[in-house]
């Protein structure tokens, strides 16, 4: 059985709802091959498709996905995508980048490029605790500059049920009065957040 993944993101950046699934077929003892789905409770989804390799304790991920809309009925965005995971005890740690190619194929938002850091310490069997940085470049239109940058603290509660693991994400918006790629309101700066739950099967 190809080891599997649920989780559930609520955040303070476009007022969505996100729903992800995925799964990794092993090809081999250090490769596989990985998957997924992500919806939100708009009218966006997307299929994310990748090799995984394991390079001692770090999974690296490299991916490419394509983003629909539903309501529009067309396809919205390419998707290049890199996840780093992993990290010696008792040190762990995630860097996503991802590459929304909005205006590749015309779509209504600008292109942008995101990145999420953190490096957690383990502070025992349950709970991790480290800095979280998640920076966001506008890539067209009016705005081509750094979009928004939010920095704080990533709680990373290990043990949140039997395969569940809960992560609490409390920051800093630091970038005011920049209009993000999705033309919503102007950032402006103050707390942030993040709550993900992830199940594992």
């Amino acid at each position: 059985m190809p080891a599997a993944w649920f989780r559930i993101d609520s955040d303070t950046y476009g007022g969505v709802l996100q729903l992800w699934a995925g799964a990794t077929h092993p090809l081999s003892e250090t490769v596989g091959l990985a998957t997924d789905i992500y919806v939100n409770s708009g009218s966006l989804g997307e299929f994310d498709i990748g090799p995984a390799f394991t390079a001692g304790p770090f999974v690296v991920t490299p991916m490419v996905g394509v983003q629909f809309d539903w309501a529009q009925k067309r396809t919205a965005a390419i998707v290049p995508q890199l996840y780093v995971v992993g990290g010696p005890d008792p040190i762990y740690g995630e860097l996503w980048v991802q590459n929304y190619l909005y205006k590749a194929l015309g779509y209504n938002l600008d292109s942008y490029l995101y990145f999420r850091l953190f490096v957690d310490y383990k502070l025992g069997k349950y709970l991790a605790l480290g800095p979280e940085v998640e920076p966001l470049f506008t890539l067209t239109g009016a705005n081509k500059k750094l979009t928004s940058l939010p920095l704080g603290i990533n709680a990373l509660l290990t043990n949140y049920g039997a395969n569940n693991s809960l992560i609490v994400f409390l920051g800093y918006e630091l970038e005011k009065d920049n209009r993000l790629p999705s033309g919503d309101e102007p950032n402006k700066r103050g707390l942030v957040g993040r709550l993900t739950f992830i199940k594992n099967f």
